[in-house]
């Protein structure tokens, strides 16, 4: 009996996806490495995989580790660029930002006090 082989990664507009699922390689590829994840702790995770998925991607990943780290490096540096230039030009809203989580962080709810006790215990 033949069995046809089964991809588990897609290519859509130049990004990586495990299948037909909206889960990219790379996000896959760095809980597996940067977490510690092993493929069962990383299946649960990612809920819309199957075992299978992620045992597909990794092997995927394992035969083409240098293309694909090289990859990564470069998306993750044109990211901090992009988030590099946004800052920048944005520069009054992130300042507001930082305002707001600052105000935020020391705001921290309190929870209410108890009343000394009114009602006292039956038997006192």
């Amino acid at each position: 009996m033949a069995v046809a082989g089964q991809s588990y990664i897609q290519e859509r507009e130049g990004v990586l996806f495990v299948g037909a699922t909206r889960v990219t390689l790379s996000s896959l590829i760095g809980a597996w490495q940067t977490e510690g994840y092993t493929a069962e702790e990383a299946r649960p995770a990612f809920p819309s995989l199957t075992l299978a998925q992620v045992y597909g991607a990794i092997a995927y990943y394992l035969e083409h580790q240098a293309a694909l780290d090289a990859a990564f490096r470069d998306d993750a540096e044109q990211y901090q660029q992009r988030r590099a230039q946004d800052r920048q030009e944005r520069a009054d809203f992130y300042h507001q930002l930082e305002e707001r989580r600052t105000r935020l962080s020391g705001s921290t709810v309190q929870p209410p006090r108890s009343a000394p006790d009114d009602h006292p215990q039956a038997g006192q």
